[in-house]
């Protein structure tokens, strides 16, 4: 009989401790993110590149992925012509910010 009270009894604080209002009952422990300020200045020099690449009329219908570490861009894909992959270098060299291009386009 003892046991059936104090199951009772936790699952009565269990449902209590969920339905409370925030910042009421079970302290919640929230761990601190470390921001990244290289991370998020390439996630943001990534997205300019790549909106630059899609706005380039040649371009629109090509699939060049955009990946960034330290400012240095690198793009990825498959372009129809050398002349577009010269367009596509071109693009990503000239966009402020970014400190130098890795080429891994292939012709086709």
């Amino acid at each position: 009989m003892g046991g059936r009270s104090i199951l009772g009894g936790l699952v009565l604080a269990a449902c209590s401790a969920a339905l409370a209002p925030p910042g009421h009952g079970v302290a919640r422990a929230e761990t601190p993110r470390a921001v990244d300020p290289g991370r998020e200045r390439d996630a943001a020099l990534t997205t300019k590149v790549s909106a630059q690449l899609q706005s380039a009329d040649e371009l629109r219908d090509t699939s060049i992925r955009v990946v960034t570490d330290g400012g240095f861009v690198r793009l990825i894909g498959v372009v129809p012509s050398e002349a577009l992959r010269r367009v596509a270098l071109e693009i990503a060299r000239t966009t402020p910010g970014v400190a130098g291009v890795d080429d891994d386009l292939v012709v086709m």
